[in-house]
């Protein structure tokens, strides 16, 4: 079914697992079998044994539908409906039909109350019924019911954890980190509800690496998810910990170097890959995403959850409606007016085609314009749900993978350079009443830290031997103690015209390195007082640099390697990276 896992009941820390339910092996089941018992239309329908309702009793489990690559019409669609019956009534607990209220071949998982109303005992009825046009023999769907178990939910402390990424989002073109353009009103006025942290250091400049090092609390060297290797590291991620734990685990995604196929689903009860791609051209949806999330959520707002929220509404191509470009520039009639395609980054990256500073100053607008776009509509979700109440109790965390070279070293798009515009990203927590509120945590952090502290905030034990520290105490006091080093390195990139890679570099307080491994070259900035990285004081200040490089060196030397080998890529996420700018 995919390439999800099926549903798992997290038990340890949530739910007493009442009953796991036996039911026969529907996904491959035929619909042979019905015809010829001369039930038709074919109707699978399973009934539990009696089962004792205690107050809180819930069933769980997952629905699934595989089409065999056909496009389903209104008279092929099975329907699923989960019936509870009982010793004084009966009630409908599920029903939802194939393609119309999920799309095939994914998860959609459920988490239900038992009504004590009917009485107790109850029999459960898990039912497929398929329409009657349906010829035997010849099935256009199957459909699947996955590991349904009934619990006992055990009250619990630990909140929900809604973590959302919004992909490509440099800090500095944010007001909370000082921009003076009007790109984040919303989030500027968010962020007063709880902590936001100073420097905030991507592990690598592109989607795949740095999201890896954000759910495994690894950096590149250890779990060694490249975007030119496309692996999939074995090490335990934070979905995994928390469904564990007794969260429903869901995610809401764009695809791209996040689809499941580069084993992101892994922990997810459920994980949307986004829409489907039907050419290489690809922009942010951000709108029809996060309302994805907001009905799913409606639906499990009285279970604990964790949601992984992610959007690629920044990234280039740079699309913004005309309304929030017309914010930041209105004069401009060049060259990519109204839209900045994929394909010219190649052309400028490869010196093929060259900016005026007209033009640098158009694309830095387009950019801003799609950031205002995103943040007025994380501004309507947020108000959704806070009306669903489903943020009483909920940890969220909003961040972004890397940031978005804009020309400032004569390079666009990202996967380019290890400068400040590529690697730092904006961080903001929020908990009322456990995260110290109108807080600015003035020190460096990593993304890799992220996992580790998002577990030690909600009380759970981080897995050991992780790069990334937890600075859960500092958002909770709302002050930072020392910097720490943040590291990042850049090993492979789409672009013939290469930047000295590969490279990597170290952020040390005031002061970064950027080492180039095949020239053996350096770069030392003192980001105090050239916070554009524009003097190299290499020459000045070697001691210092050769402090710095010994620490890299160390970084880069980390193991063991616990990735396993990648899968060769499909001509679906071909499409899909190239329409993102990562493939030529």
């Amino acid at each position: 079914m995919g390439a999800e896992v099926p549903l798992e009941a997290a038990l340890a820390a949530g739910e007493i697992m009442l009953k796991e339910l036996e039911l026969p092996p529907v996904a491959r089941a035929s619909l042979v079998p019905h015809a010829r018992r001369g039930k038709w239309p074919p109707i699978y329908d399973f009934s539990s044994e009696p089962l004792d309702v205690h107050p809180s009793t819930q069933v769980s489990g997952a629905i699934g539908m595989k089409t065999y690559g056909i496009e389903l019409q209104e008279g092929d669609r099975p329907t699923f409906r989960l019936l509870a019956e009982g010793a004084e009534g009966h009630a409908l607990l599920l029903e939802k039909t194939g393609t119309v209220d999920f799309p095939p071949d994914q998860w959609l998982p459920f988490r239900i109350n038992l009504p004590e109303s009917i009485g107790s005992p109850v029999k459960l009825r898990f039912i497929i019924n398929y329409p009657p046009n349906i010829k035997p023999g010849a099935p256009k769907s199957t459909g699947t019911w996955a590991v349904p178990r009934v619990l006992r939910r055990r009250k619990t402390a630990l909140p929900n954890v809604l973590l959302v990424v919004f992909d490509t989002l440099r800090a500095d073109r944010t007001g909370l980190y000082g921009y003076d353009r009007p790109t984040t009103p919303f989030l500027d006025r968010l962020a007063k509800r709880g902590a936001m942290v100073e420097d905030v250091i991507a592990p690598y400049p592109s989607t795949l690496t740095s999201h890896w090092s954000i759910f495994t609390g690894l950096s590149p060297p250890r779990h060694r998810a490249y975007p030119e290797q496309g692996v999939r590291p074995e090490a335990e991620t934070l979905a995994e910990i928390l469904r564990r734990a007794g969260y429903l685990t869901a995610a809401f995604t764009e695809g791209g170097f996040v689809h499941s196929f580069f084993g992101f689903g892994r922990g997810f009860d459920l994980y949307h890959n986004g829409p489907d791609r039907g050419t290489n051209k690809f922009s942010g949806n951000a709108r029809d995403t996060f309302k994805l999330a907001r009905d799913w959520l409606a639906e499990q707002r009285d279970t604990r959850f964790f949601v992984f929220l992610h959007t690629y509404q920044v990234h280039s191509p740079y699309e913004p409606p005309r309304r929030e470009l017309e914010r930041f520039e209105t004069d401009y009639d060049g060259r990519w007016a109204q839209s900045y395609p994929v394909e010219a980054s190649f052309a400028i990256n490869n010196g093929v085609v060259s900016l005026r500073p007209a033009e640098i100053a158009h694309l830095g607008a387009l950019y801003d314009a799609e950031i205002r776009y995103l943040d007025d509509a994380f501004a309507d979700l947020w108000e959704e749900l806070e009306g669903l109440e489903v943020l009483d109790d909920t940890l969220v965390v909003i961040t972004s993978d890397h940031g978005e070279d804009l020309m400032e070293h004569g390079w666009m798009h990202h996967g380019t350079t290890l400068y400040d515009p590529a690697l730092r990203v904006p961080l903001v927590v929020i908990w009322k009443g456990r995260v110290s509120e109108d807080s600015r945590l003035r020190c460096q952090r990593a993304l890799v830290d992220l996992m580790p502290t998002i577990l030690e905030l909600i009380g759970l034990q981080p897995p050991q031997m992780l790069d990334g520290r937890s600075f859960a105490k500092e958002l909770r006091a709302g002050v930072c103690d020392e910097s720490r080093p943040a590291y990042a390195e850049l090993r492979n990139s789409a672009y013939k015209r290469h930047a000295g890679i590969p490279m990597a570099s170290v952020r040390d307080g005031a002061w970064k390195l950027i080492a180039h491994e095949a020239s053996g070259d350096a770069e030392l900035y003192h980001l105090s007082v050239d916070p554009g990285e524009d003097r190299n004081l290499i020459q000045s200040e070697g001691e210092r640099a050769q402090g710095l490089l010994e620490a890299l060196a160390a970084y880069l030397a980390a193991g063991p390697r616990t990735a396993g080998p990648g899968d060769e890529l499909t001509p679906e996420m071909e499409e899909q990276l190239r329409g993102l700018g990562y493939l030529e």
